[in-house]
């Protein structure tokens, strides 16, 4: 079991202590005590002296500024827009390709769609009734 050398002074309530190796013993650490109970007198606040921390000037040169974004914004749409159909490439082929895939063949109903040709072609096969289904029509 480890054992530790006593503490060389006489310890106040709330000291600090380091190790001294060299002469194997806890001393008070430098500089405790003292000091000022409110913080409102403390010195050097206004200190710039932690870069690390944000504050405007860092944060400008960091980041983009409200105006910076604000100009950079500035005459784009916030809702929408709209372009003309010739300006958008392969629309065409976009509606010919959708359009084939919505249509669905049926009973005696065949659909091909060449894309090379552009061509949707709807086939129907069989009998289909003749005129008689319009006679309640008078045709």
């Amino acid at each position: 079991m480890k054992t530790y050398p006593e503490y060389e002074g006489t310890p106040n309530d709330g000291d600090g202590l380091v190790w001294d190796e060299t002469d194997k013993v806890w001393k008070p650490a430098a500089g405790g005590g003292g000091g000022v109970t409110d913080h409102g007198l403390l010195t050097g606040l206004g200190d710039d002296d932690h870069l690390q921390y944000h504050n405007d000037a860092r944060g400008d040169a960091r980041y983009y500024t409200q105006s910076q974004v604000d100009t950079a914004l500035s005459g784009k749409s916030n809702t929408g827009h709209s372009h003309a159909s010739g300006s958008i490439t392969d629309l065409s082929e976009a509606i010919d390709d959708r359009v084939a895939a919505l249509l669905a063949a049926g009973s005696n109903i065949s659909i091909t769609y060449d894309d090379g040709t552009n061509t949707l072609t709807i086939s129907a096969s069989g009998s289909g009734g003749g005129n008689d289904q319009l006679a309640w029509l008078g045709l």
